[in-house]
């Protein structure tokens, strides 16, 4: 009885002394609602034709604004460069005639290689005093019509000439650079002529060529016997080549002016060249020189040719035909006359056309 009596007193207490476990769980907290989307963005407003037009005109004038200053940067540093190199030495390296390697390297102070000088007319004292067949002058040396003609007409015969126009001008600059080493070197020129000229006279007369080389071969050859190979574009110059390839087996050539020097040649045989697929067939032909330099002095013959190689020779043209002849970086412009018909090579004529008649494709009229 008294047990039974404690009974519910006993649950009560089991009940409010029971561990966490047994307590009721908190509820989860609730997940917060999605933000509200956004509202979308209105359209942009249309830009009027006149809002339009004056945003364009702003934007040229700040692109006008900044390639006139780009200008003005490139002529600043244009007219720097000009005055840093302007008088600033620089070398000129040459290659000597039948040599592989630079025969010497020299420094050379001329006008600024920006700007050579142009050819010029011929004045009213020259026209009237130079011979009639004295179509320029090069630092005052005279160059006639016949040693033009002779180049085209050596020109025109090669595998593949080129245009007129490219023979022309080809054959100037020829004239050019020997005429610019006979004018800096006056008495050793003339006096080459000379030599050369008795060497042929010997050589006609019957005496020995190896002697005769030795008396007046002063070229850089000349420890070989005068042996050399001459073919199309060879250091000698083009009319040295056209000596040698219009001439035959076993023949000593006149006084040839040759690019480095008077020139006479005692020919050998003549070899065919298959050439490349570049190229078209070639000879070369054995020969012996006899070579006198317009000048010894390597070191005073390569400057000359450096002048005339930038322009720096004073030129002079009988006519403007002469002068549309030149390479452009001599040429005085405008040139406005065409060149003159000096040598030109035959050319087969066309079959005269036949006017067509009415009719099909086979010629028959319907």
């Amino acid at each position: 009885m008294l047990l039974r009596s404690f009974l519910p007193l006993a649950s009560v207490l089991a009940l409010s002394v029971s561990p966490s476990w047994a307590q009721v769980p908190t509820p989860a907290p609730a997940k917060p609602a999605d933000p509200p989307a956004a509202s979308p963005t209105p359209p942009p407003a249309t830009q009027s034709p006149a809002d339009r037009l004056e945003e364009l005109k702003r934007e040229l004038a700040r692109l006008q604004v900044e390639i006139q200053y780009v200008k003005e940067r490139a002529a600043s540093a244009s007219q720097l460069l000009r005055s840093k190199f302007a008088e600033r030495a620089f070398q000129v390296r040459a290659i000597d005639a039948g040599q592989s390697a630079a025969a010497s390297v020299f420094n050379a102070n001329v006008a600024p290689i920006t700007t050579p000088q142009r050819a010029r007319p011929f004045s009213d004292v020259e026209s009237k005093s130079l011979h009639a067949d004295v179509i320029m002058t090069v630092d005052g040396s005279t160059v006639t019509q016949a040693e033009l003609d002779q180049l085209i007409a050596y020109l025109g015969t090669m595998p593949s000439p080129g245009d007129r126009p490219a023979m022309q001008q080809r054959a100037t600059l020829e004239l050019i650079r020997i005429h610019a080493l006979m004018a800096a070197f006056p008495d050793t020129a003339k006096e080459a002529r000379n030599n050369i000229a008795t060497a042929r006279e010997e050589l006609g007369k019957g005496q020995d060529f190896d002697e005769v080389l030795k008396r007046y071969g002063t070229g850089p050859n000349m420890a070989h016997g005068g042996k050399v190979q001459i073919t199309r574009y060879c250091p000698y110059g083009l009319a040295v080549e056209a000596a040698a390839f219009s001439g035959k087996e076993g023949e000593i050539t006149q006084p040839v002016t040759g690019l480095t020097g008077m020139v006479l040649l005692h020919l050998g045989k003549r070899m065919a060249q298959e050439g490349s697929q570049d190229t078209g067939p070639s000879e070369t032909i054995d020969a012996r020189m006899i070579q006198v330099p317009y000048n010894l002095d390597q070191a005073a013959v390569d400057k000359q040719r450096g002048r005339a190689a930038l322009g720096q020779v004073e030129i002079a043209v009988r006519n403007d035909e002469i002068m549309a002849m030149l390479p452009a970086m001599y040429r005085a412009n405008p040139v406005n006359a065409k060149p003159a018909g000096d040598v030109v090579k035959d050319e087969p004529l066309q079959p005269e056309q036949k006017p067509k008649t009415g009719g099909d494709k086979d010629g028959k009229k319907g």
